[in-house]
């Protein structure tokens, strides 16, 4: 319940902040898979790889967005 309203804050602060939100959660990931990795346990499900997939393009259109100009914050 706590997760689902982070995201809606998230959500409500805007797009912009959602983008750099994204970008901070995309540069935990290689942090969680270290991690793992010292656990010696698996990283990602199936579904779990496609979302950091899809999460990590998104950071990069993000970065590359603010870069350019197009979202400012």
């Amino acid at each position: 319940m706590g997760s689902v309203y982070a995201c809606w804050l998230i959500y409500a602060a805007g797009l912009s902040y959602m983008l750099m939100a994204i970008i901070f959660i995309a540069v935990g990931i290689p942090v969680y898979i270290w991690a793992k990795k010292q656990n010696a346990t698996q990283c990602f499900s199936c579904a779990e790889r496609r979302l950091a997939i899809v999460l990590v393009i998104v950071a990069l259109f993000a970065i590359y967005a603010m870069v350019r100009g197009i979202i400012s914050v």
